[in-house]
């Protein structure tokens, strides 16, 4: 486990397994106080009255991803698959970037796969290239 991975005191990286193919996983963590919102509307509708949330999700986008990596180790050591896991952790991007900065210094530099979580309104899941607008 690194901490303040790219100068960011809240970033880490942790790693597990060796060699290849090396996996990526990406994710924000952060609950904003008297946020607690239900999902689909655009209207305050707290779900518990003065509860953390954050209207979109990002409560529950680490606990997810951190889920996804342990099921993905469990299935390494019981198949006794090659590769490594990394899990990547940043504070949002409503506070800061820190994402582009984890590319420039090179951490994504032997990922064969990515995966980055978003808890959006509905239960599915994209490929390719999101959120381009903050490429330049």
């Amino acid at each position: 486990m690194e901490r303040g991975i790219s100068g960011f005191p809240a970033g880490f990286l942790a790693t597990w397994g060796s060699g290849a193919p090396v996996i990526a996983m990406h994710t924000e963590y952060d609950a904003n106080c008297s946020n607690s919102q239900k999902s689909g509307l655009t209207e305050r509708a707290e779900i518990v009255p003065g509860a953390p949330g954050h209207c979109e999700g990002h409560n529950v986008n680490g606990a997810v991803l951190v889920g996804l990596a342990l099921a993905l180790r469990h299935a390494m050591q019981k198949f006794k698959l090659p590769g490594t896991l990394k899990v990547f952790g940043r504070r949002p991007r409503s506070r800061c970037c820190a994402a582009p900065y984890y590319v420039r210094d090179g951490l994504f530099d032997d990922a064969d796969l990515a995966f980055h979580d978003h808890i959006y309104d509905e239960f599915k899941s994209d490929y390719g290239l999101m959120q381009s607008a903050l490429i330049t």
